[in-house]
């Protein structure tokens, strides 16, 4: 098992943004990519691909139909938000919003604030997500990959069957 933790929760700050918190228990025991032992932000917060390859945050959001967007944000600030058609086709880089990463009110938790590209979140029925992480230890090369439901026989964050939470307008 283990020594850390993931605890991770949504909500709607308004009709078209998302709040995602993720708090990581047993921190010290994390890989934080260009960060200073955890400690602190970077400053560049670009959008950059490839994320999931270091310790990362990531939301999955769908409506009814098979398209969904994945969106990856890394401790320091950096994020990537991708639309797919349907399960891993259609692939598309949208021009969105930068999210707000910040950190909570503990050091191992940061909270994001982004419009989750799709449009007016309260207009529609529910949304189905899942808020999985991907975790890298210290002195290890092997990523943990968390999420609240593993749907395959192997972790995919992408299966339908995964985004387990639904958040209702």
């Amino acid at each position: 098992r283990p020594p850390h933790r993931i605890r991770a929760s949504v909500q709607a700050e308004s009709s078209s943004l998302l709040k995602v918190t993720f708090d990581v228990a047993g921190s010290e025991f994390v890989r934080w990519p260009g960060m200073a032992s955890g400690t602190a932000l970077a400053e560049s917060r670009v959008r950059r691909d490839e994320l999931w390859k270091e310790t990362c945050f990531e939301c999955f959001i769908a409506g009814r139909d098979s398209s969904y967007t994945e969106w990856n944000f890394a401790p320091t600030g950096d994020w990537a938000c991708y639309t797919f058609a349907s399960y891993r086709t259609g692939m598309m880089s949208p021009s969105v919003n930068a999210p707000s990463v910040t950190r909570g009110d503990l050091p191992s938790q940061f909270e994001i604030l982004f419009s989750p590209a799709l449009g007016d979140v309260r207009a529609r029925s529910a949304l189905h997500l899942s808020l999985p992480a991907v975790i890298v230890e210290v002195g290890s090369a092997e990523p943990f990959y968390w999420a609240l439901n593993h749907a395959g026989a192997r972790p995919d964050f992408h299966l339908r069957e995964s985004f387990s939470l639904k958040l209702e307008s």
